[in-house]
């Protein structure tokens, strides 16, 4: 699952490697980067993907939503924008559809989850909690989630209550390095926007 899609980077790696016999869902609440996400979907030629034009939180159905000019749309969130790189940007407010992680699963009969990745402007705990039977059900699921202490602020909730909440799931949280091996994080959590492995390291 590509939480957070954009244009469709992520989503277009992850349609590669899970092939023919995997799914996609790729979720993107901005009309006009939704566009731009199923225009590479099919120009990549990528049956396996689903693409959904909804915003991603803790409960099913309306939010309000921030979404500024072409140029500013990877800052686009649920809360008031405070990325330092999207200080000047003229952001509208309108209300678009959302669906918990829990509830499309449930709907769509999806009962296996292998890896989701979560870039949602700092509304990624909202994510997680709407998707808390998805991730006790799929012992195996992976995370790639964005760690952003500002983001994270202007939605109400910090990095450091994201990385409590997660271990409390019993996930152990990893940088990435240059090399792409995982390290794992010990003391301080990053929050410069970096992105965080999360992973169950034993099977129960």
């Amino acid at each position: 699952m590509d939480i957070g899609a954009n244009a469709g980077l992520f989503t277009l790696f992850m349609a590669r490697r899970v092939g023919d016999g995997g799914k996609v869902y790729a979720f993107e609440p901005t009309a006009a980067t939704f566009q731009l996400l199923e225009k590479n979907i099919a120009l990549n030629v990528l049956p396996n993907v689903m693409s959904e034009n909804v915003a991603v939180t803790e409960q099913t159905g309306t939010v309000e939503f921030h979404i500024g000019p072409p140029s500013l749309c990877v800052y686009n969130s649920i809360s008031a924008v405070m990325h330092p790189s999207a200080k000047d940007g003229q952001f509208l407010r309108v209300i678009v559809p959302a669906i918990s992680i829990d509830d499309y699963c449930a709907a769509r009969r999806i009962t296996r989850v292998d890896l989701v990745k979560i870039d949602v402007e700092g509304a990624e705990l909202q994510v997680l909690k709407g998707m808390q039977r998805v991730l006790k059900e799929n012992w195996q699921i992976v995370l790639l989630i964005e760690f952003y202490r500002v983001t994270a602020a202007a939605c109400g909730t910090s990095v450091d209550v994201m990385a409590e909440w997660l271990g409390a799931m019993d996930f152990q949280l990893f940088l990435i390095a240059a090399n792409g091996r995982l390290r794992p994080i010990k003391g301080a959590i990053p929050a410069n926007g970096e992105m965080v492995w999360a992973a169950r390291i034993a099977v129960p």
